[in-house]
């Protein structure tokens, strides 16, 4: 998570800002962290740059264990809190589905490849068009229940900061995977949708 947006992040329970305990940044990004409420000193982890932040944490590590314990965590101590209440559940992302999402946005796709857009992500793209006619922008979004992500980054040309969240880690993950796999994939900037 780019360490900017950390200040967009609030408790779900109490709705307090975060203090942020950094386990490992790597350039200017959040990979490893603590997040702690400051009212009620709730503690949520941030790994593989996803803030895992539900209202009941342990019920969550326990239905997506198979998730979590897939997760590379370099910190010990994070280590410990999260592997310690992962269970054995299973949380997966079909593949098919991710693909639905971003097969427009595939850098060199092979002849015959369907690059239309989700039919979601173009509605989504159209209205905000509509209401932040150019040159507006948004000074900050967040998108809540993001999904595997590309509602973020429709959302994220229309707006300077933007910030997806969603209760399934493996969701997030996928997001994640796919914003920082540049290589393959090209993620729109302003109004390039």
């Amino acid at each position: 998570m780019d360490a900017a947006l950390l200040d967009l992040l609030a408790c779900p329970v109490s709705g307090a800002p975060y203090d942020a305990d950094l386990l490992r940044v790597e350039d200017a990004e959040v990979v490893e962290a603590y997040l702690v409420s400051r009212d009620e000193r709730r503690v949520r982890p941030l790994m593989a740059g996803v803030a895992v932040l539900p209202f009941d944490l342990g019920a969550l590590l326990r239905a997506q264990g198979s998730v979590a314990r897939r997760t590379p965590v370099h910190d010990p101590r994070l280590a410990r809190f999260v592997y310690g209440s992962a269970g054995s559940g299973y949380e997966g992302v079909e593949f098919a589905e991710v693909v639905a999402h971003y097969r427009d946005l595939v850098r060199e796709p092979p002849p015959g490849y369907d690059t239309s857009p989700h039919p979601l992500d173009r509605d989504l793209g159209a209205l905000l068009a509509r209401i932040l006619p150019p040159p507006a922008r948004l000074p900050r979004a967040l998108l809540v229940g993001a999904g595997v992500g590309r509602g973020a980054f429709v959302l994220g040309a229309f707006a300077e900061r933007t910030l997806g969240v969603d209760t399934s880690f493996a969701q997030v993950r996928r997001a994640r995977n796919i914003a920082v796999t540049r290589e393959h994939f090209f993620l729109p900037g302003p109004r390039e949708l």
